[in-house]
Formats: structure tokens, C-alpha cells, sequence
């Protein structure tokens, strides 16, 4: 009580000398605090106006910073008209709070009672909880100890799930001295008097702006504006345009893949995080009248909880309904359904035509995409120039590829394959980009025929070089917006190319057939086919692309080598840093830390600064090109986050009492690698070693299987999920065997010789940590006894090379075959990886490969030395 309005002070960036303050200032400082940004829609005729975020723009949307307080004199200080009064329902707009209570005979803990006890609605709702909240008093008329009221008051705020921010300092000796600005504790500070009977010194208005812009600050960095203010303005927009759209669309569904039906998408595709706000990248949003709602598997399950606003409901993809069942049970009869059929497969728009035809629904092709509409300083498109891929590294030449592809167009009766998968034009082209952080691919469409091939790509891409490189192949280079069309011509058989003399009707295969992926090509594209001509199957070029060639399995393994090198090089490093900075016992020693923090700020390590480290040591590596993903870099509660990504001002400090879990992968022009491995530099507790253990043996059991020709990685998975079930746990992604190139959602084929795989359990506690363990591998043919149903055996060949944490393993839960492989990857990655090592990485990589017998005899000495018979009659069992 007793403040007058702070708007009444000038701010400082609007400093002149004299009186004269000017116009500008006069509506600066006179504009009402506004409490809903003012929307047209198209209902209207107007425009609905775009929404930015904090990510896509240089100005920050505006801050509400509402302010709260009680007078103990039963009324308020002079408040202007123009400043408007909030109510209780509007109170969970805010971005934060200021709370202004008088201190005096415990004042305002009760004060801040009432206050709670009439907006309990909220509270029950949980609509105010992890909003920042500060504290101005009056406290000029007060002392005796007064101010320690702050701390129940403080006490009832946080036990509401609000954030306390301290603003001021007012407490102690000096607490009526109002001659200076000062802040930093958790007391507060207001003005001298409480009653309202003078005006509030200069000194007083400066504290009073310093407390608001400290408080603003401290809601920006928070982005609690983010979820709950902007996300609001992104749906209502969204909601206005569906209401508009012809039909009225009852529902939008914005999904997470691009025109290609990618997985990981560019900046510019990322319409899904921008109207949900989750970054994962697989899920899809769904927005209706009066719900918002994410699907997303249990790879994002904890980072969705954590990223969508009070505005979005989480759906567990394999614990709630799906999508279109959803939809189906829960829209009204005839409603219409909104989607981009751009980004949106076959596959899944006809499962969906099917699931609402129980109620007459429809999906509703948008000319537009609505999210498009909405988002202003969308990211733009990349121009970046296409590059040759080598046929040194690619092993297979286009002419061949072409080849092979048009021989299975003739086995099945097609005379042309409409290509949208990123990964496939560029295979089948050897040719790369970078348009998709961390994928060497360029937005491109392709269209191959009996006799003519076609690149749909943006022509400001291709230099002259690789215009006359397309040219010596005879493929077509035309731009990418003209697929729909050339698309629509093919269909009617008048798509022809500059390179053939034939068109399609004088090709060999007489047949009007033609074929598409249903799984990878965009509904757009199909709808300008006829669809009773239309051959649906998995792609031809699917299982030659997964394939790998004899230069490819080289290329391979030499990338492998290299960046086993680098991982080790990197762990090396770390266990250095830990030990000299926080006083770990490090990676061999399993004891306490000394609790040791690094002297300066900069000396820091973060999840974020150490994985810049691994980076710097990959890049120095021959053929490399980029990271194959960001890297999951993630200590303690965080590693429990699957796919956890570090931010820059928002990631963890390194512990050396926690586990840090480091999964990490990079692009060479020889081949793409994807390792994780999981290491304590502390003493682990007993549960965690015995996770690890679990974890190890599954992932030992996986890489060692012998099965028969035919089997599916799917098949094998329980392999590795064996050793965890055993204890009651397990963990909610895929293990693998699944394809690694940079298609990260290959299918689940049955394997063969020649394909690459990765093998990756794992284990996450909640709120504690993580456990992941990965390496690639190769399928060999297997050589066994006997060939039962002469189907013929494969097996796994591992081509990662990075030590096992050996104390983070539960020696004695391992089997004499576990231990005897363990020995022998841990010998090969030592003699592999020496040539890349100077003598003091070389000497820790032979400490942290010593066979487990060597270790065993280690540990037998130190329990002789230190007279402990019953470890020792334990350790003699060992050896025996």
C-alpha cells in the first residue's frame, strides 16, 4: 500500500534534462497496461494477424506484470484510470506477480491468506503454479522484527507451487533508509510510509522501476509468456481461421513431418513445435474448438510434460487412445477435419478416411497451411547448393541404381515411382545438402520413369557444376514447385523429359500403373493420381539403399573407427576436468567427491560446454562433415529425458556424483556414427549399478545373437530387454536392431547380410537418471552346426569402439560368456583405437580396457592389504 503508480516515474532510456519529457514519452508512460492483445479475424473481413515467438524475433512479446495488494487502512492510494483493474479469472494471464502487503502485527501473512483463500479456484486448478512472484512492503511505520512476516507469507506462496523472485532489500539496521536502491534479499521493499499520506520520493519511484523491470527480467527468462500468453494468441488465431475456413473446420491437425514425410525436419517445418512448444521430434497436435491436444511416443513422454503450456494435454501414444480413434469417439457427427495434405502420408490419410467414416467425418485437404498463416518471421528456406556425393565413398554409380530400379518397375507391371523421401532422392542421385540440420539432404522430389528421370529441387541450388553433372546422367533438373503438376501430367501420360525421344506411352511396360510409397509420399501428391491406378508398396528403393555396398561397410567402419577415437580422446578429457575442477574420484576410482567447486564461472562445465568438447575433437577428424544429431549430453535427472537436448543458459553444471549420460553420433563423408555411453565420476549407488548392469547385459545379449535368416530387428528386441524385465523395469523406446543412416525411422524389414543396425537398451528413472548404452552394428552371414530348414543364420558384427564403464558393472552378475566378451571388445578397441592415441590417452585406454581377470587381481591385493577375509574368500570364488 502506499505506492503510487510506477508509471509515473520516467524511465531511464527516456532520460532528457528539464521538465520536457516530450510526446513520446507522454504515451509511453501513460499507455494502460494491456490485459488482451486486441484480435481481428477473417469473420470480420480483416486479416488475423500473425504471432511471433521469442525464438523467431528479436523483440520479445510483451510481459503482464500484475500487481496485487491490500491496504491495511481499508483503502488504496490515487490509482490512475487508465491503469485497469484485474479480476480473479484473469489473474492466470499474468507472466508474474508483485505482491504488496503491509508488514505490521503480522499483517501480511494474513493479508496473504485472504488472498489465497479467494482466488482458491486457481489454486486448486493449479493455474497459478511456476508463476514468479515478488514482495514490495511498506515498512516505514513498522520494525521489531515485523519483517519476518515475509517468511510465512513466502511460506504460503510457495506451497501454492509459485515461484518467490526477491526483489528488494529493505531488512536490519538500515530498513528505513530509503536513500539508495538496493535489492537481492527476500524481504522486499516499498515505500517509507504505508498510509498514503505524501507522495513517494524519487529514490522511492526509482526502486519501485527497478523492482518491476527486475521482475520482468525475471519473467522473460523464465518464458513463462511463452507456453501460456503467446501459446493462447497462437491457438485463438488458429481457432479463427478454422472458423472461417470453407467448410468451417471443427478440428486442425497439425502434424510433425514435412512434404516428405521426414522425421526431423528444417527450422521452417517445424509447425507442430511452434503452435504446441514441444521440440521433440515425433508427435502431432491436434486443435479443436475448444481442446488442444499432443500425441507423442515414450521417447518425449517427461520433455512434454515439461514443455506444454496449461493450454495442450498430453496423449501417450501406447497408453491413450490413437489419434483418429480419438477424434472419431470424441468429434461431433460430420464434423470436418482439417490437415495440410502436404504433410501427411497416404498411409495415414487413408487410416484416417476409415476410421471417420463411422460418423460421417471428414478430413479436409486445406489449400493453405493454416499454421503458415499464423506464424510471422517464419524461418526462411535454405539455399544452400547441392554437392556431388563421390562415387569413392557411394560405391554405386546413378547409371547402375537407375538401372536395378527400372528392372523392378518392369517386374511390377509400373511405368514410373514417385519419389518424396529426402533420403532416397539423395541416394539415388548421390548427391547431398543441407537443408535438415544434421541430414546431408536437400528438399528435393524425384520422378523416375521406364525412360526418363526427374529432380525437383529449388534451382538456386544447383551450380553449374552440378547442372552439367545432371545433365552427363540424363536426369531432368526442374524446380520444386512444379511436382504437382509434372505429377498431374504423369498421370495422364504427358510428362515428358528433354533427354528421351520416347514418352511414356512408347515405353516397354505396357501398363498404366504407377508407384508410391504409402508411407513416404505426401496425400498432395497422390490425390493428383488416380488412385485405381495406383500401386501402394513399399519403396524399391528401400532395401538397395539399406543394403550397404562392399566401399559403403568400409567407409563404415573407418568413420566408426575415427570417432571411437574422438569418444575416447573426449572421456579422457572429461575424467581430467572432473577430477582437477570439482575433485571427482574419476572414472576408475569409486569414492566421494571432495565436494570441490571450479573458482570462476568460466572454468564451469556444462552438459552444454562439454559436449562443444566432443564436437571440437569429431571435427578434427578426417571426412568430417557435421554432427549426425544434437548431442544428448545430460547429468543426473536430466539423462532421464530420452531425447534430452542442453540449451544454452538453461542446462545442467556437470556433477561428479551423478550420472552423465553422452549419446552422440557424426556425418563423414565415409559414413554416419551414432554411440552412447553412460559413466559415473563418482561412487555410484548400488541401485545404479545394478540398472547399468541390466542394462549392459541386454545390450551384450542383443549384439551376440545368431538367428535365422528372415527375423526382424523387432524379433530380437526382447533380447535386451530381458535383463531389465528380471528386475520389474524397462524402458518405453525401441532398442533397435533398427536401420542407422540418416533416415532415423527405417522399417522394421526382415534383416539381412549387409545392413547396419544399431543396438541401444536403456533405462530412466524419473526425476534421477538415465542409462543408455549404443553401438552400431553390421549383419554377417553366421556360420553354425547345423542350418535347420536350410534357411541360413546371420549375426552381429560390432563396429563402435568405446570403452565400459567396468565401474559401473556389477562383476558378479556376470555370466563367464559376458565377461569373456567384454575382455575381448574391450582388446580390440584398445588395439584399433592406439594408433589414434597420444601416451597419456593411450595409457588411460589401457586402464579402462584391462581384462576383468586384471582386475580382479587388483582388487584381490587391496582387500589383502586391508584384512578383509570375507571379500577375499568372495574374490577367490571369482577367480575359481
Amino acid at each position: 500500500g502506499g505506492c503510487v503508480p510506477s508509471k509515473k516515474k520516467k524511465p531511464s532510456s527516456l532520460a532528457t534534462t528539464g521538465d520536457d519529457h516530450g510526446t513520446e514519452y507522454e504515451d509511453a508512460v501513460n499507455a494502460p497496461l494491456p490485459i488482451e492483445d486486441e484480435q481481428t479475424t477473417a469473420t470480420t473481413g480483416t486479416t488475423t494477424p500473425a504471432i511471433t515467438t521469442t525464438a523467431t524475433t528479436a523483440i520479445p512479446p510483451p510481459l503482464k506484470i500484475f500487481v496485487v495488494f491490500y491496504s491495511m487502512y481499508g483503502h488504496a492510494p490515487g490509482k490512475d484510470t487508465e491503469v485497469p483493474e484485474i479480476t480473479a479469472g484473469e489473474l492466470a494471464e499474468a507472466d508474474g506477480f508483485l505482491f504488496g502487503f503491509p508488514t505490521r502485527y503480522g499483517c501480511m501473512a494474513a493479508q496473504m491468506k485472504a488472498f489465497f483463500d479467494s482466488t482458491g479456484q486457481l489454486w486448486k486448478e493449479q493455474k497459478l503454479a511456476g508463476k514468479p512472484a515478488g514482495f514490495f512492503v511498506s515498512t516505514g511505520t513498522q520494525g521489531g522484527g515485523q519483517e519476518t512476516t515475509a517468511w510465512t507469507a513466502i511460506t504460503q506462496l510457495v506451497h501454492h507451487g509459485m515461484l518467490f523472485v526477491p526483489i528488494g532489500y529493505t531488512f536490519g539496521a538500515g530498513m528505513f533508509k530509503m536513500d539508495s536502491i538496493r535489492g537481492g534479499s527476500p524481504y522486499g521493499a516499498g515505500v517509507f510510509a504505508g498510509d498514503g499520506s505524501r507522495e513517494a520520493t524519487e529514490t522511492e519511484l526509482a526502486l519501485a522501476e527497478h523492482q518491476g523491470n527486475y521482475m520482468a527480467t525475471i519473467s522473460n527468462h523464465l518464458c513463462i509468456c511463452e507456453p501460456n500468453t503467446i501459446m493462447s494468441e497462437i491457438l485463438s488465431s488458429l481457432r479463427s481461421l478454422m472458423a472461417s475456413h470453407s467448410p468451417p473446420l471443427d478440428a486442425l491437425v497439425v502434424p510433425s513431418e514435412d512434404y516428405h514425410q521426414s522425421e526431423y525436419v528444417s527450422a521452417r517445418d517445424k509447425r507442430r513445435e511452434f503452435v504446441s512448444g514441444f521440440t521433440g521430434s515425433a508427435g502431432l497436435a491436434l486443435i479443436t474448438k475448444n481442446e488442444a491436444r499432443l500425441w507423442t511416443d515414450g521417447r518425449y513422454f517427461l520433455q512434454a510434460t515439461q514443455q506444454l503450456s496449461n493450454e495442450w494435454t498430453l496423449m501417450r501414444m501406447g497408453e491413450d487412445p490413437l489419434v483418429e480413434a480419438w477424434m472419431s469417439d470424441n468429434l461431433s457427427e460430420e464434423a470436418n477435419i482439417g490437415v495440410d495434405p502436404w504433410c501427411v502420408s497416404v498411409d495415414t490419410a487413408n487410416r484416417w478416411n476409415k476410421s471417420f467414416a463411422k460418423k460421417n467425418q471428414k478430413l479436409i485437404p486445406t489449400t493453405t497451411d493454416l499454421v503458415d498463416e499464423v506464424w510471422q518471421n517464419r524461418p526462411p528456406s535454405q539455399t544452400s547448393p547441392l554437392a556431388v556425393h563421390p562415387l569413392e565413398f557411394a560405391g554405386r554409380s546413378v547409371p547402375d541404381k537407375l538401372e536395378e530400379l527400372r528392372s523392378k518397375l518392369k517386374q511390377e507391371s509400373a511405368r514410373g515411382y514417385v519419389i518424396a523421401a529426402l533420403d532416397e532422392v539423395a541416394w539415388l542421385y548421390n548427391i547431398r545438402g543441407t537443408d535438415v540440420a544434421y541430414c546431408p539432404v536437400a528438399h528435393a522430389f524425384a520422378i523416375v520413369t521406364t525412360d526418363s528421370a526427374f529432380l525437383y529441387v529449388d534451382k538456386k541450388k544447383v551450380s553449374d557444376e552440378v547442372s552439367e553433372y545432371f545433365k552427363g546422367l540424363g536426369v531432368e533438373v526442374r524446380e520444386y514447385t512444379d511436382v504437382i503438376s509434372d505429377v498431374a501430367l504423369l498421370a495422364s501420360d504427358r510428362l515428358f523429359s528433354s533427354f528421351s525421344s520416347k514418352s511414356t506411352k512408347d515405353m516397354e511396360v505396357d501398363s498404366d500403373w504407377l508407384w508410391v510409397d504409402p508411407a513416404k509420399c505426401c496425400y498432395a501428391l497422390y490425390s493428383k493420381l488416380d488412385a485405381d491406378k495406383v500401386l501402394l508398396q513399399p519403396s524399391p528403393l528401400s532395401l538397395p539403399k539399406a543394403l550397404k555396398n562392399p566401399v559403403e561397410l568400409d567407409g563404415l567402419k573407418k568413420a566408426h573407427v575415427r570417432d571411437g577415437a574422438a569418444v575416447v580422446q573426449y572421456l579422457v578429457w572429461l575424467d581430467q576436468q572432473m577430477q582437477e575442477l570439482y575433485g571427482a574420484s574419476g572414472y576408475f576410482m569409486e569414492a566421494e567427491s571432495n565436494k570441490k567447486k571450479p573458482t570462476s564461472e568460466t572454468a564451469k562445465l556444462t552438459e552444454l560446454t562439454v559436449s562443444d568438447k566432443l564436437e571440437s575433437l569429431r571435427a578434427a577428424k578426417e571426412h568430417f562433415r557435421g554432427l549426425s544429431f544434437p548431442t544428448i549430453s545430460s547429468v543426473g535427472s536430466n539423462a532421464a529425458i530420452i531425447h534430452y537436448s542442453p540449451e544454452p543458459g538453461a542446462c545442467a553444471e556437470m556433477d561428479p556424483d551423478q550420472i552423465y549420460l553422452c549419446d552422440s553420433g557424426a556425418q563423414y563423408l565415409d559414413g554416419t556414427t551414432d554411440i552412447t555411453r553412460t559413466v559415473h565420476f563418482g561412487k555410484p549407488s548400488a541401485h545404479e549399478k545394478d540398472c547399468y548392469t541390466a542394462v549392459f547385459k541386454g545390450h551384450v545379449a542383443l549384439g551376440n545373437a545368431r538367428f535365422p535368416k528372415g527375423t526382424s530387428g523387432y524379433t530380437l528386441d526382447i533380447l535386451a530387454r530381458a535383463p531389465l524385465w528380471k528386475y520389474g523395469l524397462d524402458y518405453r523406446h525401441g532398442t533397435g536392431p533398427h536401420q542407422v543412416s540418416f533416415r532415423p525411422h527405417a522399417r522394421n524389414v526382415p534383416l539381412q547380410a549387409s545392413m547396419t543396425v544399431t543396438d541401444e537398451p536403456g533405462y530412466y528413472e524419473d526425476g534421477n537418471f538415465g542409462i543408455r548404452l549404443e553401438n552400431v552394428l553390421v549383419v554377417n552371414d553366421a556360420e553354425t552346426e547345423f542350418n535347420f530348414g536350410d534357411k541360413g543364420y546371420l549375426q552381429f558384427e560390432h563396429i563402435t569402439w568405446a570403452p565400459y564403464q567396468v565401474k559401473l558393472i556389477n562383476l558378479e552378475q556376470l555370466t563367464q560368456e559376458e565377461i569373456e566378451w567384454l575382455n575381448t571388445y574391450h582388446l580390440k578397441c584398445k588395439d584399433i583405437l592406439a594408433p589414434f592415441m597420444n601416451q597419456t590417452e593411450m595409457e588411460w585406454l589401457k586402464k579402462a580396457t584391462e581384462p576383468f581377470l586384471n582386475i580382479l587381481l587388483h582388487l584381490f591385493a587391496f582387500f589383502f592389504i586391508h584384512h578383509s577375509l570375507h571379500h577375499l574368500s568372495y574374490l577367490f570364488f571369482l577367480l575359481l
